[in-house]
């Protein structure tokens, strides 16, 4: 996930910007965030649905629903993040 982020990075929990000033500072909380999810018993994350809003020729919104899954494939969290994505050079 990591590779796809521009540094720096502004990540927004519950309404909270985090400021993430290099690569580094990125892949930390991205682990952070992943070892919480272990931690909280999820054993897999499956994608529900995208939805992508063009912003000119050059950058979309994409906002995508994943369900937490438990090792038995109950849902323990239902969650919505939506992406900036710009394009580039290198696609």
């Amino acid at each position: 996930m990591t590779e796809f982020c521009l540094a720096p990075f502004v990540a927004i929990r519950e309404g909270v910007p985090i400021h993430l000033p290099d690569r580094d500072a990125v892949r930390d909380h991205f682990g952070a965030m992943i070892d919480a999810y272990r931690g909280g018993g999820v054993a897999t994350r499956k994608r529900v649905e995208s939805d992508t809003r063009e912003l000119g020729e050059h950058a979309v919104f994409t906002t995508v629903r994943r369900n937490a899954l438990d090792s038995e494939g109950n849902v323990l969290r239902d969650t919505r993040t939506t992406y900036h994505l710009l394009a580039t050079r290198d696609g």
